[in-house]
């Protein structure tokens, strides 16, 4: 009888996982010895990804110098960072701010191909030409700081990248027979990892009843332009059990959304700590499950770690069906109002959502902090709001004025802008 125990592990199995914040701050010496896990992966991607290599490690060894100088004094990775503020000019060449800012955006371009590959399975496409997706992640990530030359070179580099056969394979220590839903498994946990762990990153915490429109919504926040012309071009999604999560790019964030099935109802508070903002997606045409939804919905506004704490949006999903029951009524069921004016310090906001035709209705909610008036705007906090409210152009028509979603560097802008009759 084989002893199982000698089987080696997995890849991501036994990575070094990121660690968690600490107070907001980051361990120095965790976050290198994790991000030395992902130049080992790098490692797995062949010869024509060693300049990513080289470069990774060049970084963690300059971060890592830094560090040993003095490991007390940079403990945590912001202090490396406010040390070179203090000390140098800004005409001087701070070394550590750069490698860590050169480290964060490799370490991002290998965590939005991962949640890509993820995708992949999890879409059941299997495609086993990656390329593109290695493409993809260049695009959002590195593409934009390297110059002309860099970018052919890059080029060049991903066309000897592995297919889906050679990097499960490396993957799973080369198996001879590979269970893709554990090794995909592994791959998600540790992106839930990393994501908790970047500072650069908005996590986003996604959770309703099963077959309320979850998988879809986020589907259309990550495509909002892809048409759909009748219910037979609806991708396919299947109810969640675990976790989903999707990268969103805007100009200054990455958004990271992570989808909690409606089967883990019991454990979805286990999740309320880590994110910083709750998106609660509701079926309003199931009047079967309207109770449970309100239940559940109230039990999650009066957690210690989301009430009066976290924004919260809820949306009312699937309004492009016809419904025995008229919107005021099924907010009535829902007891919105009520929650919104029981909870005054509360952000909350309220999206009737279409996830097949892409169209809102959004009516902002007077009595909520969660808008904020500041000399002609309406600032939303970076929060599950602003990102429906951005990626699905949500617009809304008051006498004479109407809203556009854009962004800025401080963050989602509702602007003021008169319509011409």
């Amino acid at each position: 009888m084989n002893d199982t125990n000698n089987e080696k592990k997995e890849f991501f199995e036994s990575c070094v996982y990121f660690p968690r914040l600490n107070s907001d701050r980051i361990q120095t010496i965790d976050f290198l010895n994790a991000s030395k896990s992902v130049v080992q992966f790098v490692e797995l991607l062949g010869k024509g990804f060693l300049p990513v290599r080289h470069d990774m490690n060049g970084n963690i060894d300059k971060l890592m110098k830094i560090y040993e100088t003095n490991e007390q004094k940079f403990a945590f990775l912001d202090q490396i960072v406010s040390e070179e503020k203090q000390t140098l000019s800004e005409s001087d060449f701070h070394l550590g701010t750069d490698a860590l800012i050169w480290l964060t955006r490799a370490l991002d371009y290998n965590l939005i191909f991962l949640s890509l590959f993820v995708s992949d399975f999890e879409e059941e496409k299997r495609s086993e030409d990656l390329s593109d997706y290695f493409a993809k992640a260049y695009d959002q990530t590195l593409k934009k700081y390297h110059n002309w030359f860099v970018q052919q070179i890059v080029s060049l580099c991903l066309l000897s990248a592995p297919n889906r056969s050679s990097l499960l394979k490396c993957l799973t220590s080369e198996k001879p027979t590979i269970d893709e839903k554990i090794t995909f498994a592994a791959i998600n946990e540790y992106l839930i990892s990393s994501i908790t762990c970047n500072l650069l990153k908005t996590m986003i915490l996604c959770v309703g009843p099963t077959g309320s429109g979850k998988t879809l919504l986020l589907k259309r926040l990550q495509d909002i332009d892809f048409q759909i012309n009748n219910y037979l071009d609806i991708p396919s999604t299947v109810s969640t059990v675990g976790t989903n999560i999707v990268f969103i790019k805007t100009k200054t964030k990455t958004l990271s959304i992570e989808e909690v099935g409606g089967s883990m109802a019991e454990i979805w508070s286990q999740y309320y700590g880590d994110c910083q903002a709750i998106i609660y997606v509701i079926d309003s045409t199931n009047l079967s499950t309207i109770g449970d939804s309100c239940v559940s919905l109230f039990q999650m506004m009066s957690d210690t770690n989301v009430k009066n704490i976290k924004p919260v949006l809820i949306v009312l999903n699937k309004t492009d069906i016809n419904c025995s029951a008229s919107k005021e009524e099924i907010r009535y069921l829902l007891m919105i109002d009520h929650l919104i004016d029981s909870l005054p310090d509360q952000k909350v906001d309220v999206f009737d959502v279409s996830c097949v035709t892409g169209k809102v209705v959004y009516k902002p909610n007077p009595n909520s902090i969660f808008m904020r008036s500041y000399g002609g705007y309406l600032f939303l906090g970076l929060c599950g709001a602003a990102v429906v409210c951005h990626q699905l152009r949500v617009k809304y028509l008051p006498p004479g004025h109407r809203f556009l979603a854009g962004v800025s560097r401080l963050g989602y802008k509702l602007h003021f802008t008169p319509v011409k009759d």
